[in-house]
């Protein structure tokens, strides 16, 4: 049995899936100063939708099945061409209960 995470796409493979199911804007970089330093937000958003924040990871960093659900989520695009069931989107790591 495979794990959900074989096939789970890089950072810069789901930005480009997800620019061709319709996201409008690119990568933007906002850079701000925390504790640790200077922290750079790179975004994405769906038209005049609300802003969505990538993972703070390498863009060739694999994605986890949990971070490609809640991207889609917020993003609205569909998650099965990114390797996720419908199943796995409903209780993605089998701690809730919907009944």
């Amino acid at each position: 049995m495979a794990y959900p995470f074989s096939a789970m796409p890089s950072l810069r493979e789901f930005v480009d899936k997800a620019c061709s199911c319709g996201i409008t804007h690119g990568t933007a970089k906002q850079t701000a100063v925390g504790p640790k330093g200077e922290i750079t937000f790179r975004f994405i958003r769906r038209g005049n939708g609300p802003v969505v924040i990538l993972p703070d990871i390498e863009d060739d960093q694999q994605l986890t099945p949990v971070q490609v659900s809640s991207l889609c989520r917020q993003l609205d695009i569909d998650p099965v061409p990114l390797g996720l069931t419908l199943g796995f989107l409903k209780d993605p790591i089998g701690l809730w209960n919907d009944d």
